[in-house]
């Protein structure tokens, strides 16, 4: 059989694999040295990140994070090329993804403990991650009570070895932080009414802390909301959304709603979503779909529903929403594109949706308070799955796989098996606190204030 991968010419193989799909380029470099030469061609894997989300991707090999395993065996690092023009991001992003699965579904982690000096109480502020890849997740910000009952706003950094890198600020209370976002290359912060800023591309001794703009509101006592993705950061305060340039730090506009199209109760933003440069702001019970990759927000489309929405999340290609109609709790899930309904749900018992990280647009799970159960259910056909009991809202990690917070212990699930493939630790977990869950590492709060750090790279 002619080998044509060595008798035609590079151009010409190049165009016949630009047919492969991704899991078939990965089988071709794995034939023989020709054909893996082929199979590595840069050019096609990047026509193959169109099918992917691109800003979920690592840009470079300095966004890497060390392993936390001494054994090679479990470590990534056979995958980085000795220089970053040959580094393959997607190919590394899937084949991180799957090395681990295999950890999480393997029971394979490491564990470190952290305690900080003169540390009294941690104090809960809301922390949010746009995405929850490893190298979008390298830090954790948090808010402490210390002996002397002085507040502090410090930062944790989540690599082989975690520690506190240092201190951001010091604060006056408890209530001087307000809502928190941390994507890769940044974080930012509500101070009062003041949006503050501090980048973790460089050593923390060399990057200082800086304003990117206050609001000016009458009610001090508004809601604030941030998120950000890789190429913007934003911001909203009662009516008006701010979105700056992550990388000059300029504002590049602000978002008003035209006051004629609003009754007083509907002007007010209730919540926002920012996804791979689209702009999801809600008023009440109006969405506004907007276009923020040029220099102007285009609106691309809206809709209305019947009641007021609390809960919005948006992916690729779907739009999860959470509104109150009438008494009743309602789910609907959306076409991103044509605004379609793909599935509905409503209920008077209390209930809550959370999504899968990887298969948020095939599977959505329910919390049902009345009857105590996790429920998976497909959207596109009857299938579905009754998880377990559970205490908190579970954490979706890859697939299938699934972190809940048991009365003992972490327990690590299989919701399509229906099974509980192992517990975590043992710990009193009545008195301890998940604070942040991404694909690569748990952190866990204790008793005695201290952190528990669970790594799975």
């Amino acid at each position: 059989m002619m080998d044509f991968v060595a008798s035609l010419p590079p151009e010409v193989t190049e165009e016949i694999f630009s047919y492969l799909s991704v899991r078939d380029l990965m089988v071709c470099e794995a034939v023989c040295r020709g054909w893996r030469l082929a199979a590595k061609n840069l050019r096609l894997w990047k026509k193959q990140e169109d099918k992917f989300e691109k800003w979920l991707l690592p840009n470079s090999m300095c966004d890497i994070i060390p392993g936390s395993f001494h054994d090679t065996s479990h470590s990534l690092a056979a995958l980085l090329p000795e220089d970053d023009s040959q580094f393959n991001r997607l190919k590394f992003f899937l084949c991180q993804r799957n090395f681990l699965k295999h950890n999480w579904s393997h029971g394979i982690y490491t564990k470190n403990t952290l305690r900080v000096k003169d540390f009294f109480q941690y104090i809960e502020i809301d922390v949010f991650y746009p995405s929850k890849s490893p190298y979008d997740c390298q830090f954790y910000p948090f808010v402490g009570l210390f002996k002397d009952d002085s507040y502090a706003f410090l930062l944790m950094r989540l690599d082989d070895k975690p520690k506190i890198v240092g201190t951001l600020c010091t604060i006056e209370s408890r209530h001087s932080i307000d809502r928190i976002c941390v994507m890769r290359d940044c974080l930012v912060w509500f101070s009062g009414l003041e949006v503050k800023y501090f980048s973790l591309t460089v050593d923390f001794d060399k990057s200082e802390v800086c304003s990117l703009g206050n609001f000016e509101v009458e009610d001090e006592d508004c809601v604030r909301m941030l998120t950000m993705d890789s190429c913007s950061i934003v911001a909203a305060v009662c009516s008006t959304a701010r979105v700056w340039c992550k990388k000059t730090l300029s504002l590049r506009f602000d978002i008003d709603p035209d006051p004629h199209e609003f009754n007083e109760l509907e002007i007010h933003l209730t919540n926002c979503w920012l996804y791979d440069g689209y702009l999801i702001l809600v008023y009440h019970s109006i969405l506004k779909f907007y276009n923020i990759q040029n220099d102007i927000p285009i609106l691309e489309n809206q809709f209305c529903v019947s009641g007021c929405i609390d809960h919005i999340h948006c992916n690729n290609g779907t739009v999860f929403l959470r509104y109150f109609d009438q008494g009743f709790k309602v789910i609907e899930v959306r076409n991103k594109k044509t605004l379609s309904i793909k599935f509905s749900r409503s209920s008077k018992h209390e209930l809550l949706y959370y999504l899968t990280h990887e298969a948020g647009n095939e599977y959505i799970s329910f919390g049902n308070f009345h009857t105590r159960k996790i429920e998976l259910r497909k959207i596109s056909k009857s299938e579905y799955y009754n998880l377990t009991n559970f205490n908190d809202a579970p954490n979706y990690v890859f697939d299938s796989i699934a972190l809940i917070r048991g009365k003992r212990s972490l327990e690590v699930w299989d919701w399509r098996e229906r099974t509980n493939l192992y517990n975590v630790d043992s710990m009193d977990m009545h008195n301890a606190l998940i604070v942040h869950v991404s694909t690569a590492r748990v952190v866990i709060v204790g008793s005695f204030c201290e952190f528990q750090i669970y790594s799975f790279s």
